[in-house]
């Protein structure tokens, strides 16, 4: 699970989601990139 803009606090799943099978039905690859320093443009 993943939480974005909340955190996850006393929250626990009370059955399991399905075992190893589940994980590829419901999980996709993402590429994430972290861009360090600001980008400079051609225009102001």
């Amino acid at each position: 699970m993943a939480y974005v803009n909340d955190q996850p606090v006393n929250v626990e799943a009370g059955i399991p989601f399905g075992g190893e099978w589940a994980f590829n039905e419901f999980t996709t690859v993402q590429w994430v990139t972290v861009q360090e320093k600001p980008r400079q443009f051609p225009f102001e």
